[in-house]
C-alpha cells in the first residue's frame, strides 16, 4: 500500500542520477536567494546555499527513494 501511495521512481539512492540531483540543487537555490532579503552579507548567503543543498538531496531521496522512506523501511512495516 505504501508504494502505491507514495510512487517512489528509485529503489535505492544510488539509483538516482546525478542530473535529478543537481535539478533539485539548482530550483532549491533559486528558492533560497529569492527570500533572501537583499543587503544579506556574502558569507550568509553562502551558508544559506550550502543547507538548501543539502535539504534539496535529502528531500528528493526521501520522496522519490523508496528504501529511503520512513515507512518503508521501519520494522513495524513488516508486521502485517
Amino acid at each position: 500500500m505504501h508504494t502505491a501511495a507514495m510512487k517512489p521512481s528509485y529503489l535505492f539512492s544510488e539509483e538516482v542520477p546525478q542530473s535529478a540531483k543537481d535539478q533539485a540543487v539548482a530550483e532549491q537555490r533559486d528558492i533560497t536567494l529569492s527570500k533572501l532579503k537583499e543587503g544579506t552579507p556574502d558569507f550568509a548567503k553562502e551558508k544559506a546555499l550550502q543547507g538548501a543543498e543539502k535539504s534539496a538531496v535529502s528531500k528528493l531521496m526521501k520522496a522519490e527513494v523508496l528504501m529511503e522512506q520512513e515507512l518503508a523501511t521501519s520494522e513495524d512495516s513488516h508486521s502485517v
